[in-house]
């Protein structure tokens, strides 16, 4: 998908042409950055909700925006039971709920 048509396009000098180019991906990354991220959130969500232990289920994310504890409490408001952790936080977590050490999860 091109920013501008054509036409725009001819009417902009080429330094312009090549800020809106840049405007225009920047705007792409962080629109796809977050419909990624709300599309696996929901994922997460849906399948946490049919699981044995709700409580359990671990979001994985270093997006710290995830991770705001006015969100989590949000989120907690709605019903939500899980964790939302970064990578290593994750680890700890089930390593912890599971009674498993990390070399007996390295060989599973």
């Amino acid at each position: 998908m091109a920013p501008l048509r054509s036409a725009q396009a001819d009417a902009l000098e080429q330094s312009q042409r090549e800020e809106v180019r840049d405007l225009y991906e920047r705007l792409r990354r962080k629109w796809m950055n977050k419909l990624i991220d709300a599309l696996g959130f929901y994922n997460h969500l849906t399948q946490a909700t049919h699981i044995t232990h709700p409580a359990y289920a671990v979001f994985v994310t270093n997006d710290g925006n995830f991770r705001k504890p006015t969100k989590l409490a949000a989120l907690r408001q709605l019903g939500f039971r899980g964790e939302i952790l970064p990578p290593a936080e994750a680890v700890a977590f089930i390593c912890k709920v599971t009674s498993a050490s990390l070399e007996e999860m390295e060989k599973v």
